[in-house]
């Protein structure tokens, strides 16, 4: 039984993406021991933070079993000892030999010969390990470390014998990590381990001040945690007055009676009186001047929001310089992240969120090439009247600032480059006017926070600065956007950039040329097992491509190929394995009006993946043979190659690939007029229901022209026909929170074994309306749910 954990939870065929686990093509035998295994993981593995992420201590990759499970990189200073440490957790039922591996980064240890961590067992490496044996009271503790995880940001690495990283985890002090764990108290918790360490969704704070070293990071249950910082004003010119606004998520009262409000982490200014409850979906205010007392930083700070007990935050936010007489907040009341508001709103409902001119349009974060030279980020100025950028800046992922007199008109774009000459030599359209550079940093190619920031005082033009607009983007965000030749594009420039379904990557299919893959040669190298008798296209890594007019001949006699011009269909060629998508593509070829679509989701082989067609004609005895055939790149790897049966002969070769990837400086290719809600956030609970139990699929859903209807659809596997319910936002019907933008539905009880896949549609009040999927419309993917 434990063998089968072990071996099920490593299957190529399932990807844990996200909130929801997706299986590529698995059969029903393995959806049931996937099932098994994690049932088994349900009752083996304890749970991480708290109870409403419900996840489970599993592998979060296929390198490793370990995991990097808790950091304490800021402790709060309780003594002169050193309380910085690391958590690994070994997520397999049986013991992992870590003999020889290390942790690296801003610290380093190496873990002696024979050390084995324990199945479902952590294991604490320390700065100062007596100290930390003495304070939690657990023996499970290594060290010391050398060096000392930084305040502001480091890195941790967890390396293999062989020096290869198996896990990476790059923290930050700042927004959207967690400012809790910031000097407050608490550790960074792996909370989500299905989005991976390098993930930000995937930490939380520690459920209590100084973290749980070495044991399960227990769930929190006191009512208070449905209290969330909702508002606040901080840049106050008389006869304004600094205001914290607090709200209640959830949908029964709170005593926040003994509860702190502080903007230091050390010291707790001021308690909340006796007597202080607030009512469901309710709001407390305190005001700086005959309230909380403190003066809240204007250029920037942290504000805390600590328990009764004293033993955890309940709520913390680090903001950035605040534009004056602006509050920020949540939008809707109790939603994650902070935006500067349209208009304050103290004690209320929160107004809809500031709407600036300028945003982060385009990303090309991962170029193709390779080079950071041909990387950018493009503004655009969505409003009405041109915007004076002068000394605007980004403040986080890249670092720049626009040159005085740096204007964007209406309608119009400035591309921010890494390399400005290497740019304008490979876009027309770019020029000294809107394009700028070369900016510092680089753009990762996994993911990164890029802040848009401008001088709150035009007169004060190197200090104070203030969140203009941001994007936190991922490397999953978009098609072909991670080194596949795409760029990530903002399909409706009015859609909220920070959502991952309101971007998309950018369409090159129509750019390339057709390039000539020959080779001619003599058949003496082949294996005589396996004569010439077949023809294969191979794709080696992820991509799309078109092929035409193939050709295999003798002497430049006739081709030996039954159809290589693909004029009439593809009869006579089979797509094999990961190459199966393939299809005849009608309206171009190679001077013709038909080709071979080549559609490869990994890299292609001589094995099961690739594309084949019989022939007769050729003996292993030919000598000038010839492999000919034309190709165009259209996303992803530009290597290909054609080759017959055996290894007797292959052609090899590179794709043209255009050096004008992306739109920067002009409409985006993805662009729309009005996009569909964007769907995020898709998970169901439980994760597996017993037979004939209710399933709830909740989704966060958002819109600029308003949400007016978002529909759960599902069928029962194998079954085609679809069952719509109605998803609400109402409170009612197994929606926690009214009016949250969490939408909710349930999928009725199934018996033992039932396989139920299902996706969320959601449309707009627009006219006319926009309509959206998750997964996507025309995805192969669907959210899928097991019973029993």
């Amino acid at each position: 039984m434990l063998r089968i954990i072990g071996d099920v939870l490593m299957m190529a065929a399932v990807d844990m993406n996200g909130d929801s686990i997706e299986f590529h093509g698995s059969s029903t035998s393995q959806l049931m021991r996937f099932g098994l295994a994690l049932a088994l993981l349900t009752i083996l593995i304890p749970r991480a933070t708290a109870a409403e992420d419900r996840r489970q201590y599993g592998p979060s990759s296929t390198m490793t079993p370990m995991i990097i499970s808790e950091i304490m990189y800021h402790p709060r200073a309780i003594t002169t000892n050193d309380g910085e440490f690391v958590e690994l957790f070994n997520t397999e039922p049986f013991g992992c030999d870590v003999g020889g591996w290390r942790l690296s980064g801003d610290i380093d240890y190496t873990f002696a010969t024979g050390t084995v961590i324990k199945a479902l067992s952590y294991t604490v490496v320390a700065k100062d390990p007596q100290f930390i044996r003495q304070t939690y009271g657990i023996t499970n503790v290594m060290g010391p470390y050398s060096n000392s995880l930084p305040n502001a940001g480091g890195t941790v690495r967890l390396r293999n014998r062989q020096d290869a990283v198996l896990q990476e985890v790059e923290y930050s002090d700042s927004y959207p990590w967690p400012a809790a764990a910031d000097g407050a108290g608490h550790s960074l918790v792996l909370a989500k381990p299905d989005y991976g360490e390098g993930d930000i969704r995937a930490w939380s704070a520690s459920a209590t001040i100084y973290g749980n070293p070495g044991t399960n990071n227990a769930a929190l249950t006191n009512a208070q945690t449905k209290v969330v910082i909702n508002e606040f004003l901080a840049h106050t010119d008389p006869p304004l007055v600094d205001y914290i606004e607090l709200f209640n998520t959830g949908a029964t009262s709170v005593d926040i009676s003994g509860c702190y409000l502080s903007d230091d982490p050390a010291t707790n200014k001021y308690r909340i009186p006796n007597g202080t409850v607030i009512g469901p979906r309710g709001f407390a205010l305190f005001y700086q001047t005959n309230s909380f007392g403190f003066l809240m930083d204007p250029g920037g700070e942290s504000v805390y929001l600590v328990a009764s007990s004293q033993s955890h935050v309940i709520d913390a936010i680090k903001y950035p310089a605040q534009i004056n007489a602006v509050s920020s907040g949540r939008y809707p009341d109790g939603a994650p992240g902070f935006q500067m508001l349209s208009a304050k709103t103290a004690g209320t409902s929160n107004s809809v969120p500031y709407r600036s001119d300028i945003v982060i349009n385009e990303i090309m974060y991962s170029p193709i090439s390779g080079s950071d030279d041909d990387a950018y980020v493009e503004l655009y100025n969505r409003g009405t009247g041109s915007v004076d950028m002068s000394y605007w800046r980004f403040t986080d992922g890249i670092d720049f600032m626009m040159p005085p007199g740096t204007v964007i008109p209406s309608n119009g774009y400035v591309v921010v480059a890494k390399n400005v000459t290497n740019l304008l030599a490979k876009y027309g359209n770019l020029n000294t006017t809107n394009t700028v550079g070369d900016y510092g940093g680089k753009l990762s190619g996994s993911a990164e926070r890029l802040v848009l920031s401008k001088p709150d005082d035009p007169a004060l033009p190197y200090q104070d600065f203030v969140t203009v607009d941001e994007v936190t983007y991922s490397d999953d965000w978009g098609q072909w956007t991670d080194g596949g030749g795409s760029s990530l594009e903002l399909t409706d420039p009015r859609a909220d950039n920070r959502l991952a379904m309101n971007w998309a990557g950018s369409d090159e299919t129509a750019k390339s040329s057709w390039t000539t893959i020959e080779q001619t040669g003599p058949l003496d190298w082949g294996n005589t097992d396996y004569p010439p008798i077949e023809y294969h296209v191979i794709l080696m890594g992820a991509g799309e491509c078109l092929v035409d007019n193939l050709d295999v001949h003798i002497n430049s006699q006739a081709n030996l190929l039954p159809n290589g011009t693909f004029e009439s269909g593809i009869t006579g060629w089979l797509p094999m394995g990961n190459h199966r998508r393939s299809a005849w593509w009608q309206g171009e070829g190679d001077a013709s009006a038909a080709s071979l679509h080549v559609v490869a989701p990994g890299d292609g082989d001589t094995g099961a993946n690739h594309i084949e067609s019989d022939f007769t004609g050729l003996t292993s005895s030919a000598t000038n043979v010839t492999i000919k055939a034309r190709c165009r790149w259209l996303a992803g790897c530009p290597y290909i190659v054609f080759r017959l049966l055996g290894n007797w002969l292959d052609a090899a070769g590179t794709m043209d690939v255009p050096q004008n990837l992306g739109t920067p400086g002009l409409r985006n290719s993805s662009y729309v007029a009005n996009a569909g809600p964007a769907i995020a956030e898709m998970t169901h609970f439980p994760v597996l229901p017993g037979a004939n139990s209710n399933v709830l699929v909740t989704a966060r859903v958002h819109d600029p022209d308003g949400t007016a209807a978002v529909t759960l659809r599902y069928r029962v596997d194998p079954d085609t026909g679809l069952t719509d319910v109605d998803m609400n936002d109402s409170g009612l019907s197994g929606d926690a929170v009214a009016g949250d933008g969490v939408y909710a539905g349930l999928i009725p009880g199934k018996p033992t074994d039932a396989l139920v896949a299902f996706r969320v549609v959601a449309t707009d009040r627009a006219s006319p309306a926009a309509a959206s999927e998750s997964p996507p419309a025309g995805h192969a993917r669907e959210g899928l749910v097991m019973f029993g």
